[in-house]
């Protein structure tokens, strides 16, 4: 692997914590949805957060 894809595998497999995550940029628009998903004191990575995105959008609508 080369450096570069070593330093981006390595950074989505940080952890991170809620605050972080709110105050980043890659996640700006998703700010509202996760301060419901997300759990203070726990610690994400760039992937759950993702994959925890994903399954909140898929989700049918209920009327």
């Amino acid at each position: 692997m080369k450096k570069a894809e070593t330093e981006h595998v390595q950074s989505e497999a940080q952890g991170y914590t809620k605050a972080q995550l709110l105050q980043s940029q890659r996640f700006a628009a998703d700010r509202d949805v996760l301060t419901a998903l997300l759990v203070d004191d726990q610690v994400y990575t760039l992937i759950d957060v993702q994959q925890q995105l994903d399954k909140f959008y898929q989700r049918e609508v209920q009327a």
